[in-house]
């Protein structure tokens, strides 16, 4: 995937359409390894989206992508 991902918090459409132009049905977020509380907010912006979260481990999250709400 290129660097689409980067672009969470200046152009989230793009980002989250290239997330699921890859296919992947998860993500994981890694969140105490983002500056400040920008982790938290990449899994805001993945629950805003309909990722549902599968999994917690620490302050790693696991999420269900869902396609349906690609656009």
């Amino acid at each position: 995937m290129n660097q689409s991902l980067q672009d969470v918090g200046t152009r989230p459409d793009r980002a989250w359409n290239a997330l699921i132009a890859s296919t992947a049905t998860h993500a994981i977020v890694h969140e105490s390894f983002y500056a400040g509380d920008r982790g938290s907010r990449v899994s805001a912006w993945l629950w805003s989206k309909g990722a549902t979260e599968v999994g917690t481990f620490g302050t790693h999250r696991v999420f269900a992508l869902n396609a349906r709400h690609s656009f």
